[in-house]
């Protein structure tokens, strides 16, 4: 693998780890090295042979990536296993840097990604862009490599401004933005950042679909839309959001403390928590919790 090739990976591994899974941390096996790389940190030389460190076996989860029966890295994450998108899109990368070695160049790497990516000198004209960021734009290939941003995206001047700060040494996070072509509306989130390999340096821009998460967001907004108490705990019984009949429980000019664990609101005040916690505690193993309190 060429410098420019593997310091590309580096940086790609990067951009992915930070918009698919930011808490967790990878060992990757590169060449004749292992690298650890994390969302919020550079990457950094870990050795030469592909060994978890003794605590990942202690708590958390951890994830082989393998192709073909080779190991290529391992994901840990402390708070439960990565999401399976993360562990999809890594492998891809690690088996495809290590499938073609040296011959492998980083613009082949970019086409492959399975995720919108796109790269840029560092002038800002598209250099490779992968499939997945055709799609998402409704784009040709031609109709973007060797074209200057500006003329690709002459409707989204805060998308060419946000790679006109990271071709100036910024990363920049980009706002959620709905992108709607032929009837059908994505919701994405992503960054721009700058990419620097030997000859090669310029702008990586990555683009994570997360229409998901809108869609649950407004299935969730219906739900608690309505005059009947109901509110979305966590497991661990936080209260992340609260219908309008469920506010109307709480005392005058009680506060709203969105976050605050359910036994904590005013309105149940005059209640044991225990029995409260309990509910909690039964609904977050799946099973039906009801019980009669008397509110404040």
């Amino acid at each position: 693998m060429t410098p420019a090739a593997f310091t590309a990976v580096q940086a790609a591994l990067s951009d992915l780890m930070r918009v698919h899974t930011p808490r967790a941390t990878l060992l990757a096996s590169l060449g004749d090295e292992v690298l650890r790389v994390r969302a919020d940190t550079p990457p950094e030389r870990a050795g030469l042979d592909l060994v978890p460190p003794d605590e990942w076996f202690e708590r958390g989860e951890m994830t082989w990536l393998t192709r073909d029966g080779a190991l290529l890295g391992l994901l840990w994450q402390e708070d439960g296993p990565p999401p399976d998108a993360a562990v999809q899109v890594l492998t891809m990368l690690l088996a495809a840097a290590r499938a073609d070695g040296v011959h492998r160049e980083t613009e082949v790497l970019i086409t492959q990604l399975p995720v919108a990516t796109a790269w840029l000198t560092g002038d800002l004209v598209f250099r490779k862009v992968s499939r997945p960021f055709l799609e998402l734009f409704a784009l040709a290939e031609p109709d973007v490599t060797g074209r200057p941003v500006q003329d690709v995206f002459r409707d989204r001047p805060a998308l060419v401004q946000a790679l006109v700060q990271a071709g100036a040494g910024r990363s920049v996070r980009l706002p959620d933005e709905q992108i709607t072509h032929a009837g059908h509306a994505a919701w994405v989130r992503g960054e721009a950042r700058p990419y620097f390999g030997a000859s090669a340096a310029g702008v990586m821009l990555t683009l994570q679909d997360v229409t998901g998460e809108y869609e649950r967001a407004a299935r969730v907004s219906a739900l608690l839309d309505t005059d009947t108490p109901a509110a979305l705990l966590s497991e661990s019984g936080a209260v992340l959001q609260a219908s309008q009949g469920f506010l109307s429980l709480l005392p005058a000019g009680a506060p709203v403390v969105t976050g605050a664990p359910l036994w904590s609101w005013a309105c149940f005040a005059d209640v044991p928590s225990d029995p409260v916690r309990d509910l909690v505690r039964l609904a977050a193993t799946g099973g039906a919790a009801r019980a009669d309190v008397e509110l404040a």
